[in-house]
C-alpha cells in the first residue's frame, strides 16, 4: 500500500508513538537516544512571558526523558539546569536501554493506521 508524503504530517497525537519507536531503534542499534530542541529560550524584561515560556521547556524535557532518551539538546546556555534537573530526576542510570520494549512494532502500526 501507498501512501501520499502529504497525509503523513506528524499530528501532537502520534508524537508519543513516534518517540518511543525512536527510542526503541536506538537502543536496538547500541546508540543514545538523543531528544530534540525546545523552541523556547529565556524572556529578557518580561518575568511572566519567561515562566511561560520555561515552563514549555520543562514540560518539553519531561517529554523528553520518560519517552526514554537519555538526553536533550538546549537552545540556550540557561536552559541547562532545566533540562539537567529533570534528567537527573527521572533518569536512573546513564541510559535508559532498561525501557527497550517489543511494542515499538505495534506502535508504529497504530501510527500508519492513523495517517491512513
Amino acid at each position: 500500500m501507498s501512501v501520499s508524503s502529504s497525509r503523513l504530517a506528524i499530528s501532537a497525537s502520534l508524537f508519543p508513538l513516534y518517540f518511543h519507536v525512536f527510542s526503541h531503534n536506538a537502543f536496538r542499534r547500541k546508540v543514545a537516544a538523543i531528544g530534540g530542541m525546545s523552541a523556547q529560550i529565556p524572556i529578557k524584561n518580561d518575568p511572566q512571558a519567561n515562566e511561560v515560556a520555561m515552563s514549555k521547556v520543562r514540560a518539553d524535557k519531561l517529554r523528553e526523558v520518560t519517552a526514554g532518551h537519555d538526553g536533550t539538546w538546549i537552545a540556550h546556555p540557561l536552559i541547562e539546569t532545566i533540562a539537567r534537573e529533570i534528567f537527573d530526576k527521572h533518569m536512573l542510570g546513564p541510559n535508559q536501554v532498561r525501557t527497550l520494549s517489543s511494542t515499538p512494532q505495534r506502535c508504529l502500526m497504530v501510527c500508519v493506521f492513523a495517517v491512513l
